[in-house]
C-alpha cells in the first residue's frame, strides 16, 4: 500500500499469500565445509597477490614487467606529461602509445636507450597528437609474474595481523 520508492500505489498488494508462489528448499541440516571456503579464499589471495622473479640474465621480452624512467621530447624539447620515474609497464599490454613498448624489447636491465615513436593523430593530448617524439628510457628492472606460494613469508606480506600460514587460515575462518 502507498508509494514504494516511486513505484506508485499498488506496488505492495495486501492479501497475497507468498507461500502460494515461493517454495523453500530443504535448508535445515545442510552441512557447509568451511575448509573448502578457506581453501578457495587462499587460492584467490594467491592469484591477486602474485610473486615476481627479477630477471638479470636476459633482455626484455613480451610479457615482462619493466620498471622504467623516461623523458619524451619533441624537436628536442621535453613536453608536459612525457616524463616519469619508477613506472611499471608490462610489455605487450598496449598501455603506452604504439612503438613505445616494442622499442623496449631487447633492452637489458640498467640500459638507457632512445625509442622513436609517433603519437596517433587522435591522441588525447592535442599538443602532441600526430607528432614524432623520442623517448629516452632507462630500464631500472625487469621482472616476470609467477604464481605465489602459500608460505609464512607470503602471509606476512599481506599486511594482516598474521605471521604464519596457520594464523592466516584461522584469520580467514574467524
Amino acid at each position: 500500500q502507498g508509494d514504494a520508492s516511486g513505484y506508485g500505489d499498488g506496488a505492495y498488494v495486501d492479501g497475497i499469500d507468498v507461500a502460494e508462489y515461493v517454495t523453500l528448499g530443504e535448508y535445515k541440516g545442510i552441512e557447509v565445509s568451511l575448509e573448502d571456503y578457506i581453501d578457495q579464499y587462499i587460492q584467490y589471495s594467491l592469484q591477486v597477490n602474485p610473486a615476481y622473479e627479477y630477471i638479470t640474465d636476459r633482455a626484455v621480452e613480451t610479457g615482462d614487467i619493466v620498471n622504467i624512467d623516461y623523458e619524451g621530447k619533441i624537436d628536442g624539447v621535453a613536453f608536459d606529461g612525457g616524463t616519469a620515474q619508477g613506472t611499471d609497464l608490462q610489455i605487450g599490454s598496449g598501455a603506452f602509445i604504439p612503438g613505445f613498448e616494442e622499442g623496449l624489447i631487447g633492452a637489458k636491465d640498467g640500459e638507457t636507450l632512445d625509442v622513436d615513436v609517433t603519437f596517433p593523430e587522435d591522441y588525447r593530448g592535442t599538443d602532441v597528437a600526430g607528432k614524432d617524439a623520442v623517448f629516452t628510457i632507462t630500464v631500472n628492472s625487469i621482472r616476470v609474474e609467477k604464481e605465489a606460494e602459500l608460505t609464512d613469508e607470503f602471509v606476512q606480506g599481506l599486511g594482516l595481523d598474521c605471521e604464519t600460514v596457520e594464523e592466516y587460515r584461522k584469520y580467514i575462518y574467524d
